[in-house]
């Protein structure tokens, strides 16, 4: 894991590094699928996955280099998608977020830093599996400091329209595992 957050870290220093278009921020909606390393909790080995949803709300809108910062706050519905072997529990993340073009191809890339806590869902007996039977939650909730290392690509990068479709892919590394994972995301720059 440490590995994956290495190689990303640097790929998006490096490429931001080599020298950037500079673009007006703006607001936009993301959705899409969350899928959270696995993590211990009592007897219980599971992880997080679900639907995902945000937003990019512009706080700097130039900046000497950067398309923006942002606020980005994000929703991960765990365990909205199916029953299986993933647990059932929601992530909030409150993140601030830098993001810069590679060149003029439509590729950007940026680091946020921020903190997410999880909810997890409760239902009567759901502490059995976690070795904790008084207690009626699926896991022990947590909260902590997140760093967010994301890649993107607009779709119509080039054409004159003002909205723009992107696809963005973004891992979260957090103080605990609960909260560290990839998302994919579609959304829409308004």
């Amino acid at each position: 894991m440490r590995t994956i957050t290495v190689a990303m870290a640097a790929l998006i220093l490096g490429a931001c590094a080599a020298g950037a278009q500079q673009s007006e921020a703006r607001f936009a909606v993301r959705g899409g699928f969350y899928l959270g390393n696995g993590f211990s909790d009592g007897l219980l080995h599971t992880h997080l996955e679900g639907f995902e949803i945000g937003a990019d709300v512009p706080i700097v809108r130039k900046a000497s280099g950067l398309n923006g910062i942002y606020f980005a706050p994000t929703v991960v519905f765990g365990g909205s998608n199916r029953s299986g072997p993933d647990t059932d529990g929601n992530i909030y993340r409150l993140m601030v977020n830098a993001k810069r073009d590679f060149g003029t191809s439509g590729f950007y890339g940026g680091l946020g830093l921020g903190v997410s806590f999880t909810q997890a869902r409760t239902f009567t007996g759901a502490g059995a599996a976690t070795g904790r039977p008084g207690n009626n939650s699926e896991f022990v909730d947590v909260a902590g400091v997140t760093g967010e290392f994301l890649l993107g690509y607009v779709l119509n990068y080039r054409s004159g329209a003002r909205t723009k479709p992107f696809l963005e892919l973004s891992y979260y590394a957090g103080s605990d595992e609960k909260l560290s994972g990839l998302s994919f995301n579609v959304g829409l720059r308004l």
